[in-house]
Protein backbone atom coordinates (compact mmCIF):
# COMPACT_ATOMS: atom_id res chain seq x y z
CA UNK A 1 0.00 0.00 0.00
CA UNK A 2 1.32 3.25 -1.13
CA UNK A 3 2.03 6.11 1.32
CA UNK A 4 -1.13 8.01 -0.19
CA UNK A 5 -3.34 5.25 0.02
CA UNK A 6 -2.86 5.00 3.93
CA UNK A 7 -3.80 8.56 4.12
CA UNK A 8 -7.23 7.96 2.63
CA UNK A 9 -8.32 4.44 4.36
CA UNK A 10 -11.86 4.58 5.71
CA UNK A 11 -11.97 4.63 9.56
CA UNK A 12 -15.39 3.47 11.19
CA UNK A 13 -15.78 6.70 11.63
CA UNK A 14 -16.49 7.76 7.97
CA UNK A 15 -18.68 5.16 8.14
CA UNK A 16 -22.63 7.18 7.66
CA UNK A 17 -24.46 6.87 11.09
CA UNK A 18 -27.47 4.83 10.64
CA UNK A 19 -30.73 5.79 12.38
CA UNK A 20 -33.18 3.32 14.40
CA UNK A 21 -36.21 3.01 12.19
CA UNK A 22 -37.64 4.81 15.02
CA UNK A 23 -35.60 7.74 14.61
CA UNK A 24 -36.50 7.41 10.90
CA UNK A 25 -40.27 7.49 11.05
CA UNK A 26 -42.90 4.69 9.66
CA UNK A 27 -41.00 2.33 7.58
CA UNK A 28 -43.85 0.60 5.58
CA UNK A 29 -44.61 5.06 4.61
CA UNK A 30 -42.25 3.95 1.52
CA UNK A 31 -44.11 0.73 0.71
CA UNK A 32 -47.63 1.68 0.89
CA UNK A 33 -47.85 5.25 1.04
CA UNK A 34 -49.15 7.64 3.53
CA UNK A 35 -52.89 7.11 4.82
CA UNK A 36 -55.76 9.48 5.57
CA UNK A 37 -54.43 12.62 6.89
CA UNK A 38 -54.29 13.42 10.28
CA UNK A 39 -54.68 9.66 11.34
CA UNK A 40 -52.08 7.69 13.50
CA UNK A 41 -50.86 4.04 13.55
CA UNK A 42 -52.84 3.97 17.33
CA UNK A 43 -56.36 4.51 15.67
CA UNK A 44 -55.79 1.34 13.17
CA UNK A 45 -57.55 -1.75 13.92
CA UNK A 46 -53.83 -3.21 12.34
CA UNK A 47 -52.02 -1.70 15.39
CA UNK A 48 -51.77 -4.32 18.34
CA UNK A 49 -50.63 -3.80 21.64
CA UNK A 50 -48.68 -7.09 22.98
CA UNK A 51 -47.60 -8.34 26.78
CA UNK A 52 -44.73 -10.06 27.31
CA UNK A 53 -43.04 -10.83 30.78
CA UNK A 54 -43.64 -7.23 32.33
CA UNK A 55 -43.22 -5.39 28.94
CA UNK A 56 -46.00 -4.27 26.50
CA UNK A 57 -44.90 -4.30 22.77
CA UNK A 58 -46.14 -1.92 20.48
CA UNK A 59 -46.79 -4.17 16.30
CA UNK A 60 -48.30 -4.25 13.87
CA UNK A 61 -49.90 -7.05 13.26
CA UNK A 62 -49.54 -6.56 9.24
CA UNK A 63 -45.51 -6.38 9.49
CA UNK A 64 -43.29 -9.33 9.93
CA UNK A 65 -43.21 -10.25 13.65
CA UNK A 66 -39.40 -11.02 14.49
CA UNK A 67 -40.19 -10.95 18.71
CA UNK A 68 -37.38 -8.33 18.51
CA UNK A 69 -37.62 -4.25 18.82
CA UNK A 70 -37.04 -4.37 14.81
CA UNK A 71 -40.69 -5.24 14.61
CA UNK A 72 -41.89 -2.72 17.19
CA UNK A 73 -44.07 -0.22 15.72
CA UNK A 74 -44.70 3.34 17.20
CA UNK A 75 -48.58 4.41 18.19
CA UNK A 76 -47.84 8.02 16.88
CA UNK A 77 -46.55 6.79 13.28
CA UNK A 78 -48.54 8.56 10.61
CA UNK A 79 -51.02 6.38 8.87
CA UNK A 80 -50.15 4.28 6.10
CA UNK A 81 -52.23 3.02 3.25
CA UNK A 82 -53.45 -0.24 4.61
CA UNK A 83 -54.98 1.93 7.43
CA UNK A 84 -57.91 0.32 8.53
CA UNK A 85 -60.45 2.66 10.97
CA UNK A 86 -60.24 0.84 14.62
CA UNK A 87 -63.64 -0.72 15.11
CA UNK A 88 -63.81 -0.80 19.07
Amino acid sequence: MTPDEQQHQPTLFDAPARLSAHKQGNPMLAVYGIGPEGTRCESCDHFQRMKYHDGTYMKCDLRTLTHGAGSDHRAKYPAWGKFEKRTT
